[in-house]
Formats: structure tokens, C-alpha cells, sequence
């Protein structure tokens, strides 16, 4: 899996820095290597790197330039979905006891966002550059709900 640019009619192939090769189960393509989700308007990228070990982190892309994410303390894993020119960023958080939560990065702090139905799971799927955030949960009878919101800030 790589990522990749695409820009004057050429493909240029981007992989972050320690991104591995061949299958892996325990990503969520079945793939190591590098993908990315999402660009804001300032031309920053967001994506995961899945590592030879079976290890991965989230990363931002922008000039050039990989930058790793911290992972939300505690966590067993921290997937990134989307970034906007606010400098927030967010996504999907699994919580230690395999909990699904939401969860928004600003400025050094990550606030989360629990599933408003209980612990059915909930991600934080895009963002706009004004603080809007789109995602879905999924209810106690098992229907997947959209949603959105606009954090105070």
C-alpha cells in the first residue's frame, strides 16, 4: 500500500517514513505501507503508516514533510480521518477496554467524544475549516446514524 500525488499527469508515490511492505492483518486493508484520507485547503494531508512489526501511527503531510501524531494517552490505537486550517485534527480513537470513541486534537489536547446511544462505537469521520465535524455512531438496535456538530472553541 503507498500513497501517492498526483499532480501534472504524474503519479509520484509517497510512503512515511518506516512504512513497511507485504500483508498485514492487523491493518485495515490488509496491507503495511502508507495511505492517506484527507487534505484541508492549506494543502496539509493526513493518513496511517503500518509498519513491518504490526505496529502503525497516523501522520501529517504538508510541504514535504511527514509529521508523526501522538496517539490519545491510553489508548490501543488512534486512527486520524481528517485535519482542517484551524489546526485541529481527529478521528477514531480505540479505547483500552475496545471501546470506539471519537476524538478532536487541538493545540496539544485531545478531547473525546463518546457514542451519544452508549458503547456502540462513534467516529468523527470529516471536518470543514469553520469547526464543523460530520461523522456516525451506531444505535442500541444496531442502525448507523449520522451526525453533526460544531465544537465551541
Amino acid at each position: 500500500m503507498h500513497g501517492f500525488i498526483y499532480e501534472d499527469g504524474r503519479y509520484t508515490t509517497l510512503d512515511a517514513p518506516g512504512a513497511g511492505t507485504g500483508p498485514n492483518p492487523n491493518s485495515l486493508t490488509g496491507s503495511n505501507g502508507s495511505g492517506f484520507g484527507f487534505v484541508d485547503n492549506l494543502g496539509t494531508a493526513v493518513g496511517t503508516c503500518f509498519e513491518n512489526d504490526g505496529s502503525f501511527y497516523s501522520f501529517t503531510y504538508q510541504d514535504g514533510r511527514f509529521h508523526r501524531l501522538p496517539n490519545v494517552p491510553g489508548a490501543a490505537a488512534t486512527y486520524v480521518s481528517w485535519v482542517n486550517v484551524l489546526g485541529e485534527s481527529g478521528g477514531l480513537v480505540v479505547t483500552s477496554d475496545g471501546v470506539l470513541d471519537g476524538y478532536i486534537y487541538h493545540d496539544g489536547t485531545f478531547t473525546t467524544i463518546d457514542d451519544p446511544a452508549g458503547p456502540y462505537g462513534i467516529y468523527l469521520d470529516g471536518a470543514n475549516d469553520f469547526g464543523a465535524i460530520a461523522g456516525y455512531y451506531l444505535d442500541r438496535s444496531g442502525v448507523v446514524d449520522g451526525f453533526l456538530m460544531t465544537p465551541s472553541h
